[in-house]
């Protein structure tokens, strides 16, 4: 066999490659019980890898799912010709690799608010850019995995005192082995937010359920089957470096100057994250699996930029 994987960016996200896989074989090769060697490979193949989930060290994750199979004959004879067998033939198996994202963004994060609640509802379920996952790993009916995406979001002047208000829409991807399954899942989950009507952001905000729809006839791994739009609010304040947050030390003010009471004061991981390059001159994916690496919510500048170093560290070792 051999492989080769061919990577584009998609904006929409739907794909990130494809991989081909060429199974060769001669009129040497014996059969496996019933099934020619190439057929026999092929089925063994679609075992391992259709439906697999690979997670790298940034939390990035891509699926492989089985598109095509094509037959192929290399030198040899025809059966077109001479009704002889070719002495070099096999399949050539074609995947589709469709990314699944972290998407971070700044507090209060919508996404990661529901990967947070789908978490605390349904513990079983592999969350996709929210749980620690293995390198390689599949989903299964007891186990599935959950994936929400951002589809976008729009404001509409709506402001009261203290709040601006957007309106944000999201998809969810419930996969699993077998479709009976998959939709029990995706019941379970749009009757726990028609009935709790709100989601708990990262800064304690609610985002209110406002449309909830179910496509069971979506793709599970390009579309998403549970659609979510939701409204929630962000404070009316002067656009900071980063978000205030309470100091560790309040009398601090008086013993040091700016800088320093930045130092002391402790920030949420995205917010951290949403100044990597500025503050630790790295990304901010390295920034947030260093924090989730050592176990941290929350943490200093100072305490941060040592847990990049040692994360950086470790990686070029």
């Amino acid at each position: 066999m051999d492989f080769n994987i061919d990577l584009r960016n998609d904006p929409e996200r739907k794909t990130a490659g494809t991989l081909t896989v060429n199974i060769w074989c001669t009129t040497e090769c014996p059969a496996v019980g019933d099934l020619d060697p190439d057929r026999a490979i092929e089925r063994r193949l679609l075992e391992l890898i259709s439906g697999t989930f690979y997670t790298g060290a940034d939390c990035a994750t891509i699926c492989a799912d089985w598109e095509r199979s094509d037959e192929f004959v290399f030198e040899g004879g025809s059966n077109a010709r001479d009704n002889t067998a070719p002495e070099v033939y096999g399949l050539t198996m074609t995947f589709a690799l469709m990314a699944f994202p972290e998407q971070i963004s700044i507090t209060p994060d919508p996404v990661q608010g529901l990967n947070a609640w789908a978490k605390q509802h349904f513990p079983q379920m592999n969350v996709i850019a929210f749980d620690e996952l293995p390198p390689i790993w599949k989903p299964s009916d007891e186990a599935p995995a959950l994936y929400w995406r951002f589809e976008g979001m729009s404001g509409n002047n709506q402001q009261s005192y203290a709040v601006a208000w957007f309106t944000g829409k999201f998809a969810a991807h419930v996969i699993a082995d077998s479709v009976a399954e998959r939709n029990k899942w995706t019941k379970s989950i749009i009757e726990f937010a028609q009935i709790e009507g709100e989601v708990v952001l990262s800064d304690g905000s609610p985002m209110f359920i406002n449309r909830l729809e179910v496509r069971h006839s979506a793709d599970p791994l390009r579309e998403g089957q549970l659609g979510l739009t939701g409204q929630y609010g962000v404070l009316n304040q002067p656009q900071k470096e980063l978000a205030q947050t309470k100091l560790l030390r309040p009398n601090l003010q008086h013993e040091k100057g700016a800088i320093g009471i930045m130092a002391e004061a402790a920030y949420k991981t995205a917010e951290l994250a949403a100044k990597a390059r500025q503050l630790f001159g790295t990304t901010p994916e390295v920034v947030t699996v260093a924090l989730r690496g050592a176990g941290m919510e929350s943490a200093t500048v100072e305490e941060a930029r040592q847990m990049v170093q040692d994360f950086l560290g470790r990686e070029a070792q």
